[in-house]
């Protein structure tokens, strides 16, 4: 206890330093899904957001513990990619989550994530393959690649300006919700953050703190899942940012120069054949496939793809996720608005549940299929 006491007061300094040193916004892309609270269906697309609204972010109360609260947004600015030539280019980040699951996350090189072996911020530009990305479970994810793609399209890039701590999260391909920072923090703060930082411990206040927070939120609502494996419900679709407002082009200018140790590749090539329009899409392996409808999940899908089924009523609430393997074979899927009566065990599971497939040598699915109230297998 006395140790968490000692981490709470560090990041409660840390983030001291950081709201006294914040100047300018960074920005997020249309169609970006932003977490607004705790329940499974709490997530919006950033253009949908408005003045008064509240995204889901922590701080210290009066106790010394960090608690999830929500932040009003003051301000949203619409920016357009023509009307600036800093918006001509978006960072891809292709990520592995814990239970090996890869997702994809497409944000503004500006965009500033949580290091949390410095205790600093980090430019999403500035990344490198041995960062983590920290979630809202508090776990790390792993970068497996880094891509700087370049833009001639007019794609809107959208600021949220938000009452303290300025600290949010955003939601990646499959539904994780990743932690990021709207401002710029001014460089000469540096120092002072460093020079505490060696104490932080492996795990990072951070990680204490949503741990805290998730923990205090399932005894509240007696939740039958824990809740880190909540990917509420949401709909985020890579491919139709590209096919519809990101035109991907080959560089014809050199890339910005960036740090050695970044290591990050140029952005695909289009297929020739293929001409600018909006139906361009990438070639299979550039980006996670996503497909939504209100229909269920088909038995064979894309490598590593996802489908989300949609609520029949709205089109919009996410009822359930399926996520494909290697071989284009269901590897799990994610039921958000039934029970379940599971005939292993001859009890009936309420609530969320998974659905995990398993194979013989022949590709045939085993049966019974193991299901199990969300993260409790």
């Amino acid at each position: 206890m006395i140790q968490f006491k000692f981490i709470f007061k560090k990041l409660f300094l840390f983030l001291f330093l950081i709201l006294t040193s914040q100047n300018i916004f960074s920005e997020l892309p249309k169609d970006t899904f932003v977490r607004t609270g705790l329940n499974i269906t709490d997530i919006k697309k950033v253009q949908d957001l408005n003045v008064g609204e509240t995204v889901l972010s922590f701080k210290q109360n009066d106790l010394g513990q960090f608690e999830f609260i929500n932040i009003p947004i003051t301000q949203v600015t619409i920016k357009k990619q023509n009307n600036n030539p800093e918006y001509s280019q978006l960072v891809i980040i292709d990520t592995t989550s814990n239970n090996n699951i890869n997702s994809q996350l497409i944000i503004c090189p500006g965009t500033k994530f949580y290091n949390y072996e410095t205790n600093t911020w980090i430019n999403s530009c500035d990344l490198s393959i041995n960062n983590k990305l920290f979630n809202l479970d508090s776990n790390f994810i792993s970068i497996n690649k880094i891509s700087l793609v370049e833009l001639n399209s007019n794609l809107e890039f959208y600021d949220l300006s938000l009452e303290e701590p300025n600290c949010f999260f955003i939601c990646d391909s499959i539904g994780q919700s990743i932690l990021i920072h709207n401002m710029d923090i001014a460089v000469q703060q540096a120092p002072k953050i460093l020079s505490f930082a060696k104490d932080m411990a492996a795990v990072g206040a951070a990680a204490a703190a949503s741990a805290y927070a998730s923990s205090k939120f399932e005894q509240e609502n007696n939740r039958c899942y824990e809740y880190h494996d909540l990917r509420q419900g949401q709909s985020y679709n890579p491919q139709r940012l590209y096919a519809q407002q990101v035109n991907i082009q080959p560089k014809q200018a050199p890339a910005p120069k960036l740090p050695p140790q970044n290591n990050i590749p140029s952005g695909p090539n289009k297929d020739p054949k293929k001409n600018n329009s909006s139906q361009d899409k990438y070639s299979q392996g550039d980006a996670c496939k996503i497909t939504s409808n209100t229909s269920k999940a088909p038995e064979k899908a894309d490598p590593n793809s996802a489908h989300y089924k949609l609520d029949n009523t709205d089109k919009k609430t996410v009822v359930s996720k399926t996520v494909y393997n290697n071989n284009g074979q269901p590897d799990f899927r994610d039921d958000f608005d039934h029970s379940h009566f599971d005939t292993i065990t001859k009890t009936n599971i309420n609530g969320p549940h998974k659905h995990t497939f398993e194979y013989n040598e022949k590709g045939q699915i085993i049966k019974p299929i193991k299901v199990t109230p969300l993260n409790k297998g």
